[in-house]
């Protein structure tokens, strides 16, 4: 995967979508976003078996609409995360599954790979609180899903899912581990943290093993087979969301090369989130940025982006082409 460089795109064309489910927004008159080789918008309709998908290209140098089949039947899709992975694109709906497209297609067509069957939700069930209990990302060049959401109780247990291969549309269990197996180890109880379900965080970019969490004001990480903690920090969130509890929507990992680790003066504009930045495979900094036009590096294995505009999620991606 290539750099990612700060620049600004054309604003695209406002275009108004009825019945579109939230996730899918229309462009802002004044949006600043990361810009590489492309950036794109899913935009489905729905009630009907078609979607948008709009591009801006940086060697065509203006936004480009593409029709394409949308292959779900009807039903709110609630994308709460977004990400590059083996050159598409990936929106992920946490109650259900998670959608992709290759944007540098002429033709692209638009996949479905639904969650592990015992995690697929209804329409709406745990509406707005799957941020903290599930997370979809990308560890060791793989997809990977993990949940800890539990129906009728408190979670009690983390499960860490596989996508083995980019085109395959079934999930292989890799981990699991309880929460009383882990509150019950040494390394949990030197924490001095209480026995608690945590939030989310994300998955350890390069070890699917180790799954990381806050809890009050600390960030930890779990080595889930062996159900040990492994790394635990006190944060201080300089400007937390005022209308909402962390979640990882808010959150995304960068990892940077050794010369350039300490450097946090060149890039673009993030706003809204917590940056955890990792070096040599070990977690470094949390940074966060509210209100305010604090650049961030440019060099990262992370190339898709969510941005809050107006309190509307706006999933626009940049990807580069490999």
């Amino acid at each position: 995967m290539g750099s990612v460089s700060s620049d600004r795109s054309p604003t695209p064309e406002a275009k108004l979508q009825l019945g579109r489910p939230p996730g899918a927004a229309s462009a802002s008159a004044d949006l600043r976003f990361f810009a590489s080789d492309v950036v794109a918008e899913l935009l489905p309709f729905m009630g009907t078996d078609k979607t948008d998908l709009r591009c801006f290209a940086s060697d065509v140098g203006e936004w480009v609409n593409k029709r394409v089949r949308y292959p779900l039947p009807v039903r709110v899709l609630a994308p709460l995360r977004t990400l590059a992975h083996h050159g598409r694109l990936w929106w992920a709906d946490y109650s259900w599954g998670v959608l992709t497209a290759d944007p540098f297609a002429d033709d692209p067509v638009l996949g479905f790979v639904p969650l592990p069957r015992p995690c697929v939700l209804k329409s709406r069930e745990a509406w707005g609180v799957l941020d903290q209990l599930r997370y979809v990302g990308v560890s060791a060049g793989s997809l990977r899903f993990v949940d800890t959401y539990r129906r009728g109780g408190a979670p009690n247990k983390v499960t860490v899912w596989t996508l083995r291969d980019p085109d395959a549309t079934e999930w292989t269990l890799e981990h699991q581990a309880t929460f009383a197996d882990v509150w019950a180890d040494d390394t949990y109880k030197a924490t001095g943290l209480p026995k608690t379900a945590p939030v989310l965080a994300l998955i350890h970019p390069h070890n699917p093993a180790v799954v990381y969490s806050f809890l009050e004001d600390h960030l930890f990480a779990v080595d889930v087979p062996a159900r040990k903690v492994v790394d635990c920090e006190r944060y201080h969130l300089v400007a937390p969301p005022r209308e909402y509890g962390i979640a990882n929507r808010f959150v995304r990992d960068w990892e940077l090369p050794r010369a350039i680790s300490s450097v946090f003066c060149t890039g673009g504009v993030l706003l809204d989130y917590f940056i955890i930045v990792f070096v040599n495979h070990k977690l470094r900094n949390l940074i966060t940025v509210r209100n305010s036009h604090r650049k961030l590096p440019t060099t990262s294995y992370a190339s898709a982006f969510e941005f809050p505009v107006a309190s509307r999620q706006y999933f626009l991606c940049a990807l580069n082409h490999a």
